[in-house]
């Protein structure tokens, strides 16, 4: 399976989490059975929930910090799942180039919500890797 399809269905994964109220490994195990995956891929996405799960707090500081007049709790679910996914490329795994996660969260947020919504991970991302906070 491609990176990229890998990529949408890890973001699912987070917006069902999210929208679930429940950041179990056992939904997420749960979920990644519905999608038929290689064993492979399940546990490539597995452990990059369990690393979301452990920088959640971190993400989400990054996020509300950059969102301005939004805050993770109030804002669109998907918006919020592109938004963690992104983060967690870019801050804490590393191995994706920033700008190919952001294509990424970008095209993922029109394909399963608004422009506007689009909008505004471009926006909130744009903003953070211009502060300089994304370099460790």
């Amino acid at each position: 399976m491609t990176k990229g399809k890998l990529r949408e269905i890890f973001m699912q994964c987070i917006f069902q989490m999210e929208a679930q109220k429940d950041s179990s490994m056992k939904l997420a195990e749960l979920f990644l059975d519905d999608m038929k995956l290689s064993d492979k891929d399940k546990r490539f996405i597995l452990k990059r929930v369990a690393h979301i799960r452990e920088n959640l707090e971190d993400i989400d500081k990054i996020i509300d910090n950059f969102a301005k007049t939004f805050t993770s709790q109030r804002m669109d679910k998907v918006c919020l799942a592109a938004l963690r996914v992104c983060i967690f490329e870019i801050k804490i795994e590393k191995e994706v180039p920033a700008a190919v996660a952001i294509n990424e969260a970008v095209r993922i947020t029109k394909e399963y919500s608004t422009e506007s919504s689009a909008s505004l991970v471009n926006g909130i991302l744009g903003s953070y890797m211009r502060s300089g906070e994304n370099e460790n």
